[in-house]
């Protein structure tokens, strides 16, 4: 991203090629009585230093870990498991071992037992709030596709893995305003990017992109697991896992959330997001604030005084789309088990909706869905929201990750 007056300072780290293997779900298994299962071995086996799995101390050499599992599917069955095998844990190859019917045609890490799958595709999830726990990236998180290259049984099976997810690697630099405070989260906006969410994974084509599903989230949040302090000068490091969907020339909505302070910065791709890169976020808010790219503000935590509907930016403390009588319109629907709030004006082309379900009540932790048509900066997708007030038919929801406030009605 941006140091001083650097755009987008990017490291780029070609992440690509591992293997592996696991052993499959019974579902898979079931009516099949007329062929025998029998012992698959694969090799898992790095082509690039670069690729990553586990990061050794060094932030770029991959390493298996223990317990690391990948779903294969052979000609005959889908999603079967196997597991990495001890020894091969903390080296750059790896043995997976497990059973099935058939020869195996397609990889994938990690494997999900509970994945939704066709003859050659898997539905997984990655999740809008992630969380940062110690020094390293949520490797759970990063998904590989894997190429066959070798389907001799007797030889042993190869996969060669291709890197799917972009890592975003923060490097927050306080200034003397953040000394002392408790560092909460730090947010990533797109407007109309899909970063987050339900998609589908091709493993007929490695190198395809990403299918995510309608209402992708453009915003992702990096939560810090025990808030911790921090100090002028001293830095903190974060990483994040995003979809490849960011162009050269995007504008980038960064938040650097605490208990006593929310920084508003704003910063422009100088790069295309690549499927497989890592790419350094650099944050010194010092210099980006002195280059007028960062504000530094009071957290307007305390939104229950709002008396307006709309979506609120406690950052900036300040709407982002309201209500206004005689200037746009608001509709309000019952779901089966939720509420819907809408926002339009279809003269100016924006929507903003927002839904929540019928059983959030004052105090509650709820998920609020968010579609934005029109309104680049208000983010799409689902976050969760504290209950702050519940006011007769209305309700005042505060997204404290992303530091947003959302006021609705039920009527």
């Amino acid at each position: 991203m941006i140091a001083m007056r650097r755009t987008l300072s990017i490291t780029a780290l070609l992440l690509a090629i591992v293997c592996g293997c696991q052993n499959g779900p019974e579902s898979e298994m079931k009516g099949l009585t007329s062929r025998r299962s029998s012992a698959i071995t694969v090799t898992g086996r790095l082509a690039s230093n670069e690729s990553r799995t586990s990061l050794a101390s060094d932030g770029g050499t991959v390493l298996w870990s223990e317990g690391d599992n990948i779903g294969v599917f052979t000609d005959l069955v889908k999603n079967v498991n196997l597991t990495l095998e001890s020894s091969c844990a903390g080296s750059t190859e790896g043995v997976f071992k497990g059973s099935a019917t058939g020869t195996p045609k397609y990889a994938y890490f990690p494997y999900d037992a509970d994945a939704a799958v066709t003859a050659s595709t898997v539905s997984l999830f990655l999740p809008d709030t992630q969380i940062q726990r110690g020094g390293a990236p949520d490797m759970s998180l990063d998904v590989k596709v894997g190429s066959l290259a070798s389907d001799d049984r007797n030889a042993g099976f190869v996969f060669d893995f291709t890197q799917k997810m972009v890592l975003l690697h923060f490097t927050l630099t306080p200034d003397a305003s953040l000394e002392g405070d408790r560092l909460r989260s730090i947010s990533l906006a797109v407007a109309g990017r899909s970063l987050a969410g339900a998609y589908t994974l091709s493993l007929a084509d490695p190198s395809a992109a990403l299918a995510f599903a309608q209402g992708a989230s453009s915003k992702l949040s990096l939560k810090f697991d025990g808030e911790p302090q921090l100090g002028a000068g001293t830095t903190v490091e974060g990483w994040m896992f995003v979809n490849a969907d960011v162009a050269s020339g995007d504008k980038l909505d960064v938040r650097v959330n605490t208990d006593r302070h929310c920084v508003k910065i704003d910063l422009t791709s100088s790069k295309t997001f690549q499927m497989g890169y890592r790419y350094g976020m650099p944050l010194e808010i010092a210099a980006l604030v002195a280059d007028g790219r960062a504000v530094v503000g009071e957290p307007s935590g305390d939104i229950s005084g709002l008396t307006e509907l709309g979506v609120y930016d406690c950052g900036t403390a300040s709407y982002l789309c309201k209500y206004e009588e005689g200037v746009n319109q608001y509709a309000v629907a019952t779901l089966s088990d939720s509420y819907e709030f809408r926002v339009q004006n279809y003269a100016q082309g924006y929507s903003v909706a927002m839904q929540w379900p019928s059983t959030a009540a004052a105090g509650s932790n709820v998920q609020l869905t968010v579609v934005s048509y029109g309104k680049d900066e208000i983010a799409a997708g689902t976050f969760t929201v504290k209950v702050v007030k519940v006011e007769g038919q209305k309700l005042w929801l505060l997204d404290e990750a992303n530091s947003m406030g959302y006021i609705v009605t039920k009527e």
